[in-house]
């Protein structure tokens, strides 16, 4: 009985064929600006904070991780000259 009480308080809580959709939460610009910073590596690309810096097409990087998250394939070991 408990129950079915329950379902009938939360059925009538909102009008019929409404839903609820959270919206996105707004991304702060400052934060939008550091995204695009192209010596951090991609979103989503997670690399150990080593620092064993490795040269690739010209740029230097951390460490072969982060090489490797900005589409290197190849590398030589240390900074670049």
């Amino acid at each position: 009985m408990k129950q079915l009480l329950l379902l009938a308080l939360l059925m009538s809580c909102s009008p019929k064929g409404a839903t609820h959709k959270p919206e996105a939460p707004s991304v702060p610009e400052k934060v939008e600006k550091v995204r695009h910073n192209p010596e951090l590596p991609p979103e989503g690309c997670a690399c150990i904070k080593i620092f064993r810096p490795v040269c690739a097409d010209g740029r230097t990087f951390g460490n072969s991780c982060e090489a490797q998250c900005h589409g290197f394939d190849k590398w030589t070991e240390g900074s670049c000259k």
